[in-house]
């Protein structure tokens, strides 16, 4: 989920259930930012409906964002390793040679 996604979905809902809240504690570097006024009116929107700065919903946001494309990323590695024939082989022939060593011929179900 994008930003701009998420946004979206926050304006229309308010949904905030089973969202990671950041740590006080969470060491924090300032920076500098431009938005598109239409951006930064639904942020302080989302600030001033969860009582939170603006800064605090920016990070949320970025922090979701962040985690999602990493998510992402970690799915398409798993996906990938999958999808290799070679491994595919190579996991039949290792239960084939379990199935020799104890074929599991007294198992009842």
């Amino acid at each position: 989920m994008n930003t701009r996604e998420y946004l979206k979905i926050y304006r229309k809902t308010g949904e905030t259930s089973g969202v990671h809240q950041m740590e006080n504690t969470m060491p924090m570097k300032k920076i500098a930012i431009s938005l598109p006024k239409p951006v930064l009116d639904t942020v302080d929107q989302i600030a001033a409906r969860r009582g939170e700065s603006r800064s605090r919903v920016i990070a949320d946001i970025l922090s979701r964002v962040t985690r999602a494309k990493r998510d992402r990323d970690i799915t398409a590695q798993i996906d990938a390793l999958f999808t290799d024939e070679a491994l595919g082989v190579e996991q039949k022939h290792t239960a084939d040679e379990f199935l020799r060593m104890n074929p599991w011929t007294h198992e009842e179900w």
